[in-house]
């Protein structure tokens, strides 16, 4: 999608896919400035296959890697799901499955039982894989259909069936036991956690084979990969985790993943003398009648991102029904007989959007005034969007 040059130039865009943005060549395009940012890279499966290959080679040990992972992998399920139940890793012959053993021997010393399903034997398994199951200790290969009945308490499932080598559709015997767990996930209350990437799913492409892992998280391992942000991709990946592993360095420049770990050191902690006044103004322009409880949830959102005076504009006719919806109390509720009344009130950044519908006529100019006439900072979202796409003759966005 190419933007005509009148749209307001310093506008911030923010119609992206909510885990995934890509990074302009150019600073400006077509006259709009692209706020994104830049932390984590993506990678396709063969580039990921030829990153490990050069590790390798360079002297990394793979055992030591699977270790690293494995047992970050744990920690992160032992952070995430605190309350111990039982852990039940499906195994296939691949390296997947050797990340998903050292995580349960980290889930066993937390308190959580502890089981596996795998349709193989043992000795039919690869290498590192075989390895760690003797280093589990004595746990059985269970080739029975696992029954949640028997255990009582959390149920916690880790998908380490197939990793990015895998391609073509799911095939017996391991179809069976993708089966299993979804069937788990949807009668049991059972959570699903992917390792390095669902079973069944096309890492580069984000396509789902038939009846692929439905995952709660996707615990991908050094390096996000590509097909895990694809929209097809969403109800089978769930919520991402990266599993850090410092000998696999993050390839520069294409596309990149923006998680909550990257996000942190933007919120460094405060001095303790610190008040309301030093910690940001935000300005919200949002909800209309049907809508107000946009304003809430938006004003709700920037305090909770540490802003520390938050002022919603609303229309003068929505002020009493917005009050009498309960806004946050922090927030300061201010009603102007037009949008042209939204002056500078000395926001570091101001809202625009959220609920606010289609004015119409004269008030859907004041907002265009508004966008085009601020220095600071804009967050354009929701009826924003529509109200730009709309003047500018560009598709409305869902």
């Amino acid at each position: 999608m190419r933007w005509p040059a009148e749209l307001p130039r310093g506008l911030l865009i923010t119609g992206a896919h909510p885990r995934a943005a890509k990074k302009p060549e150019n600073e400006e395009c077509d006259g709009v400035r692209r706020g994104y940012d830049v932390l984590m890279g993506l990678i396709d499966c063969q580039e990921m296959r030829e990153l490990e290959e050069k590790v390798f080679q360079a002297g990394a040990s793979a055992e030591a890697l699977m270790d690293k992972a494995g047992r970050r992998l744990g920690e992160v399920l032992r952070a995430l799901y605190p309350e111990p139940g039982t852990a039940v890793a499906y195994l296939g012959r691949g390296n997947n499955g050797g990340d998903a053993l050292v995580a349960l021997q980290v889930l066993r010393s937390a308190g959580w039982d502890i089981a596996l399903r795998c349709p193989f034997q043992p000795l039919e398994l690869g290498l590192l894989p075989s390895r760690k199951l003797r280093e589990l200790g004595e746990v059985d290969l269970q080739q029975d259909a696992f029954e949640p009945m028997d255990h009582p308490g959390p149920l916690l499932l880790i998908d380490g069936l197939l990793g990015i080598g895998a391609s073509g559709p799911l095939r017996d015997p391991l179809r069976p036991l993708v089966v299993e767990m979804n069937d788990l996930r949807a009668r049991a209350g059972a959570r699903v956690v992917a390792v390095d990437i669902p079973s069944g799913l096309n890492g580069d492409t984000g396509e789902p084979g038939e009846g692929a892992v439905r995952a709660d998280l996707t615990a991908t391992i050094a390096i996000p990969k590509r097909g895990l942000v694809a929209d097809g991709a969403l109800n089978h990946v769930g919520r991402i985790e990266v599993i850090a592993l410092e000998e696999l360095p993050v390839p520069a420049g294409g596309d990149h993943l923006t998680t909550a770990r990257n996000l942190r050191p933007l919120l460094p902690p405060r001095d303790f003398e610190i008040h309301k006044g030093q910690a940001g103004r935000v300005g919200i322009v949002a909800g209309s009648r049907g809508m107000l409880g946009a304003a809430g949830l938006a004003a709700l959102g920037a305090l909770r991102g540490g802003a520390g005076l938050v002022t919603v504009y609303v229309m003068e006719q929505d002020y009493p029904l917005l009050i009498s919806a309960g806004p946050p109390p922090e927030a300061m509720i201010r009603p102007v007989g037009s949008y042209a009344e939204v002056g500078d009130d000395g926001q570091d950044v101001l809202v625009v959007g959220p609920g606010l519908g289609r004015p119409g006529g004269r008030e859907e100019r004041a907002l265009l005034d508004l966008l085009g006439r601020n220095d600071i900072p804009l967050v354009v979202d929701a009826d924003a969007l529509n109200l730009l796409f709309r003047e500018y003759g560009l598709p409305e966005v869902g």
